[in-house]
């Protein structure tokens, strides 16, 4: 979707594809801003995001506070695939589908399948808007807004 053919109140999130390497591509993703604002919930049934030492525990703790999460993206890791949520507090929700996201706390759910293909689903356009140009500083391929109605994600699992 080009970008000037969108409004903020028909934005659900954006779409992109990843290079795959081991790089801090989750920090590059969400920067300091929307890394920090947060705390992050790791769904450690629906992640495999391998350390440097390509060993599957980069996200060994399910639940990570802004601060703490902001620091670990930052290191190397390979995404191979992944589900993360954005709560305001400290307090999560089961999201498996579309509307469980939008009843529920969680801001922002993060998608990453097949090593390379990532979508971000968020309630607020300024942070989609956020993402999008992150995605478009980092070099990313394929970024593009997702819009409510052309949006085919029901299930908000990956596996």
């Amino acid at each position: 979707m080009d970008k000037q053919n969108t409004t903020s109140s028909n934005l659900c999130g954006i779409s992109f594809q990843i290079p795959q390497e081991t790089a801090p591509l989750l920090y590059e993703m969400l920067g300091d801003n929307l890394s920090l604002k947060y705390t992050w919930h790791c769904d450690l049934n629906q992640s495999e995001v391998l350390n440097e030492s390509q060993e599957n525990n980069f996200f060994d703790a399910g639940t990570y506070a802004g601060a703490i999460f902001q620091h670990k993206i930052q290191e190397n890791h390979y995404l191979v695939f992944l589900k993360l949520e954005a709560y305001k507090k400290y307090k999560t929700t089961r999201i498996q589908s579309y509307n469980d996201f939008l009843n529920s706390d969680c801001q922002i759910v993060l998608l990453v399948y097949d090593c390379e293909y990532l979508e971000i689903y968020s309630k607020s356009s300024l942070e989609i808007k956020e993402l999008y140009e992150n995605a478009k500083k980092a070099s990313f391929t394929n970024v593009q807004y997702i819009l409510e109605e052309e949006r085919d994600r029901f299930c908000m699992d990956i596996l």
